[in-house]
């Protein structure tokens, strides 16, 4: 290579070499830039910060005085004070020892008035404290904390806490006396003050005679219900009706008219009234009509039913042996409940139709029971699969002396078997 190329050479290096310095030089002289702005902006962000915060932030470094301190110094100790008895004066209602804390180591006592009214001395009651006893004018007792009022002997004043303790005795006196009500059964009451004014009369009756029956009795749908409600006959019922309760009244007869044109009426229920008699044709008129109850009254003869009947109830009632129409429930077929108790029958009242399934007739005077009384001699296959329920219990009759009148019953007769 000659001279003049390597000359060349060396400029072309030198060149490059001095460029890339300057390139260089460049990119720090940018990069210083950026940093040094970066700084200046990190700076002015911390300063605003702080100054804000500063300027936000709560001080809770709050200075504790003194007063303060000695505050909470009494209340922890006024919490640690030991309950002590205090005597109170008898006669001021109370019982004598009252138990408190003891005052004497407290030294901030609740305020109290620096005179006591004049009109205090009348009303009855003594004031008791701590401990001691300080003399004050009037009939009120003062006591105070530590004995005779004065001065400590730090120099500072004692002032005596005083507790009002009222007279009851005194004050009942002042009360207004009212009266008690006797209960029933009893002249009056002990303590009780009579005023001379004689007693109050019963609530008046009401006239029901009038009122719609809605109005008087509950109508809910079809049902109507008249229990205890003290009626002395049948209201007029809703053309509606199809079952009737008028139960514990004062009802003393069924007329006629009372259930007349009731063409869908299919139970009435007039138990515990004080009927004597029903129309003979009273039932006779309700096509539907399935049960009817009329145990705990004074019947003494068994209206006419229709065939429709499904229960009769008409036990403790007057029925005797012509109480019963003859045959009066042969062309009931779907009678399935007949009770009779407690009445003067002398006689199982038959025939009975294949349907009834329950027959009660105890407590009567039934004294003699037929072989075909519930069964068909002309027929050993006859079987009554449906009465599985007879009551004669109460009865003087010996069911043992007629053992073929059950041969065809599921169950035989409750009753005397000597």
């Amino acid at each position: 290579m000659s001279a003049e190329e390597r000359q060349k050479d060396s400029t072309k290096r030198l060149r490059l070499i001095y460029s890339l310095s300057q390139a260089n030089r460049l990119q720090c002289a940018a990069y210083n830039g950026l940093k040094l702005r970066f700084l200046l902006l990190l700076f002015w962000i911390a300063k605003y910060c702080i100054i804000e915060i500063g300027t936000l932030a709560p001080d809770y470094n709050y200075p504790v005085t003194e007063a303060s301190e000695e505050q909470l110094e009494e209340e922890e100790e006024g919490e640690e004070l030991p309950l002590t008895r205090q005597l109170v004066p008898q006669g001021s209602g109370g019982s004598g020892v009252l138990m408190g804390p003891n005052t004497q180591k407290e030294e901030e006592l609740p305020l109290i008035p620096e005179t006591i009214p004049s009109e205090a001395s009348g009303a009855s009651g003594e004031f008791s404290g701590a401990s001691g006893t300080s003399g004050a004018s009037g009939d009120l007792g003062i006591s105070g904390s530590s004995g005779a009022s004065g001065a400590s002997g730090s120099g500072d004043t004692v002032v005596p806490e005083v507790t009002l303790v009222p007279d009851i005795d005194k004050e009942e006196g002042l009360l207004p006396t009212t009266t008690e009500t006797p209960q029933e059964g009893t002249g009056g009451v002990e303590g009780s003050v009579s005023s001379g004014e004689p007693d109050e009369p019963d609530e008046p009756e009401i006239d029901r005679k009038g009122m719609p029956t809605c109005l008087l009795c509950t109508c809910l749908g079809g049902s109507v219900y008249c229990d205890d409600l003290k009626l002395d006959s049948v209201p007029p019922l809703p053309k509606d009706t199809t079952h009737f309760y008028a139960r514990y009244n004062r009802i003393t007869k069924i007329n006629k008219s009372d259930f007349a044109s009731m063409n869908k009426l299919k139970k009435i229920d007039l138990t515990a009234n004080e009927i004597t008699s029903i129309d003979e044709r009273a039932f006779l008129g309700l096509p539907e009509l399935e049960e009817v109850l009329i145990r705990e009254n004074h019947i003494s003869q068994l209206p006419a039913l229709p065939e429709t009947m499904s229960l009769i109830d008409a036990s403790q009632n007057n029925i005797g042996t012509k109480g019963i129409h003859e045959e009066a429930f042969k062309d009931m077929t779907g009678l399935l409940y007949l009770y009779l108790t407690d009445n003067n029958i002398d006689y199982i009242p038959v025939p009975l139709p294949d349907s009834l399934r329950s027959l009660h007739l105890q407590r009567n005077n039934i004294q003699t029971m037929h072989e075909d009384t519930f069964c068909n001699l002309k027929d050993f296959n006859y079987i009554r699969n449906a009465l599985e329920d007879i009551r004669l219990d109460g009865n003087p009759i010996n069911l043992s002396r007629t053992p073929q009148a059950y041969i065809c019953l599921p169950r035989i007769p409750i009753g005397d078997l000597i």
